[in-house]
């Protein structure tokens, strides 16, 4: 029996045990040896698109692939990851599909892969950002979907008190801004909303960054991306780009010690640095870098400011909570001193700001 998207299993000439549908849960798409990769990833692709996932992730099994989408959260719900079937059959051709879409290497099935695939490649389907990774199984493949539109600075939903505060250290022009939050909580739309905010303002500056993958093209921005295959990993590209005579470096996210640390030794050096961190709240922020062997006074001196942002959606659409920590001279002292324990968060809590506060 082969399950579609929009009517009754339907019988075909093969038969294929598959993992039944949880209760409460459709099955999504079960696929036989003899259907067509093409439409099958086109089907996924637009199902996740319409229900509104952020994310889907294809788990490699004996017989085939367990489709599982990631919703957003709502005013009502938490997000939530969901399994919707099962897609059987070869499972080099969906990912090979996959892969041909996003230009990665269809023969390398030994490597993990990060690709894209352009907006209207799949009619009805926005961008989405495709990675691989070898399993014992097959081919683990986690796809994100992108914004359907670009956000302005103004249109983040930070609440006028953050806005003003982390518009005037974007205007400073130096120091590290940190944007921080979970996995899918709009680290990099906002980080984009702020290279926008740079570009538009009247003061014209060298604006450079480093990505993996450039999710987004900005005008006036010159964008690089990263290429671990060929040696041009983060701390490569960002050392040479320093080189550049840039003001505004964007660095897409912060994910070892080395690249920390040239991190705030570009924002020791006047430079403004926009980056970002998986780690939770501005405290986890501080201890996720000293954990990177940072020295105390470096994060305190060059640090500006932390957004930790999480994304929620309602019935107005989605909107931002979390809080902004902007460095005075008081908490610059304190987390250069090192001596961080009850009253250091205290303090950090008591100079956090909500946001969407209108103060």
């Amino acid at each position: 029996m082969r399950a579609t998207l929009d009517g009754p299993a339907t019988p075909t000439s093969t038969t294929q045990a598959t993992r039944p549908a949880l209760p409460g849960r459709e099955t999504l798409l079960v696929i036989q040896d003899g259907d067509d990769a093409v439409r099958t990833v086109d089907q996924v692709l637009r199902f996740a698109s319409e229900r509104g996932a952020s994310d889907v992730h294809l788990d490699p099994t004996a017989a085939g692939y367990r489709v599982r989408l990631r919703l957003p959260a709502t005013q009502h719900a938490p997000g939530r990851l969901e399994e919707h079937g099962t897609l059987g059959g070869c499972k080099e051709r969906i990912v090979g599909r996959l892969k041909s879409l996003a230009q990665l290497l269809v023969y390398r099935q030994d490597l993990p892969q990060e690709g894209c695939i352009a907006r209207g490649a799949i009619e009805g389907v926005d961008e989405v950002r495709v990675s691989t990774y070898p399993a014992a199984d097959g081919e683990r493949v986690a796809l994100r979907f992108q914004a359907r539109a670009a956000r302005g600075f103004e249109d983040l939903g930070l609440g006028r008190g953050v806005e003003a505060a982390l518009g005037a250290r974007l205007e400073a022009g130096r120091g590290v801004i940190l944007v921080s939050g979970a996995a899918g909580s709009g680290k990099t739309t906002t980080l984009y909303a702020c290279l926008d905010r740079l570009v538009k303002s009247p003061v014209q500056r060298s604006i450079l960054s480093v990505e993996d993958p450039i999710e987004r093209r900005v005008d006036g921005v010159v964008q690089t991306a990263l290429h671990e295959a060929i040696g041009l990993d983060g701390p490569t590209a960002l050392r040479s780009l320093l080189r550049q005579d840039p003001e505004v470096l964007m660095v897409g996210e912060i994910r070892d010690a080395r690249t920390a640390r040239l991190v705030l030794e570009a924002g020791l050096t006047g430079h403004l640095v926009l980056t970002s961190l998986h780690a939770g709240g501005p405290l986890e922020v501080l201890a996720r870098l000293r954990g990177f062997g940072l020295e105390a006074f470096a994060i305190g001196h060059a640090l500006t400011g932390i957004l930790f942002q999480g994304l929620v959606q309602d019935a107005g659409g989605a909107r931002l909570t979390g809080s902004w920590l902007d460095f005075d001279d008081e908490l610059r002292r304190a987390v250069a001193a090192a001596d961080q324990g009850s009253d250091f968060e205290d303090l950090v809590r008591q100079k956090s700001l909500p946001l969407g506060d209108p103060r």
